[in-house]
């Protein structure tokens, strides 16, 4: 298939279903551990966030617990957050939320994330305080610090650009979307002990599914990146023999890879 979506005239139907065959796998592989980097994040700002206003009674809802510059954006995830707290009292169903309003008259943070959806966490985070957003961020290096030598702050405008395009990534990958070719609405913020590894400069465009990919690393562990990434370089390998019209180049090229990734890349070792 080229750029325009149209079958090149000597693909054969077998190239077409290895190549579909392949995307849906990266969609449900990406996916898997966009998963488990949601939910580090959800650990980490629920801890944060509950250190901030310890022994608050539903903090979260307040609008003091947030940064003033956009009180509609406040009264919106507040709104929801009411709403997933009474939908779930409410429920004929047992479950965390009702458990705590009956048993605490609370409903700590630590168990409403778990209830928020990747988009409504990013929500949540954009309106909180620079200065625990930025604390946030810091107990992410955790992470970060199994992967390289932190040498530059990981700020809360990093750590939000990142979580924008993974959460782009994620919503395609969830919906069955085309991920070839496809380019997201904003480049990557630049995070120099990150990118460098990877010779990509602050010019560079970073709004593809590899940079979420190499980003990804700031919040999974050593072990579930190097699954992820050695995963990936078996996916290629394995496409790369099934293809006879286009070069397995094309592919990786519009997935953002640069040539011969699969090839030059080393597994990872865990």
């Amino acid at each position: 298939m080229n750029n325009n979506n149209h079958y090149l005239p000597d693909a054969t139907f077998d190239e077409i279903s290895h190549l579909y065959f392949f995307e849906k796998e990266i969609k449900d592989l990406i996916f898997k551990f966009i998963l488990e980097a949601e939910n580090h994040i959800k650990y980490v700002v629920a801890y944060q966030f509950s250190k901030e206003y310890k022994d608050i009674p539903y903090a979260y809802l307040q609008t003091s617990s947030y940064s003033q510059d956009n009180i509609l954006s406040i009264g919106y995830i507040t709104s929801k957050f009411s709403k997933i707290i009474k939908d779930n009292t409410y429920s004929r169903h047992d479950n965390s939320i009702k458990h705590y309003v009956k048993k605490h008259k609370d409903v700590p943070i630590w168990v409403l994330v778990d209830y928020l959806t990747f988009g409504e966490l990013y929500s949540f985070m954009k309106v909180l305080p620079p200065s625990l957003l930025n604390k946030i961020a810091s107990n992410l290096c955790s992470f970060i610090s199994e992967h390289t030598r932190i040498t530059t702050p990981f700020t809360f405008t990093i750590l939000l650009s990142f979580m924008d395009n993974i959460r782009d990534v994620r919503n395609r990958c969830a919906h069955g979307n085309k991920l070839l070719g496809y380019k997201y609405r904003s480049n990557l913020k630049y995070y120099v002990d990150v990118h460098k590894k990877y010779n990509i400069k602050n010019n560079s465009t970073k709004n593809d599914v590899y940079s979420v990919f190499i980003v990804l690393q700031c919040f999974l562990s050593k072990i579930q990146y190097a699954q992820l990434h050695n995963k990936l370089i078996k996916r290629f390998s394995r496409l790369e023999r099934k293809l006879n019209s286009i070069s397995v180049n094309n592919i990786l090229n519009a997935l953002g890879f640069p040539d011969n990734w699969h090839n030059e890349t080393s597994i990872l070792t865990h």
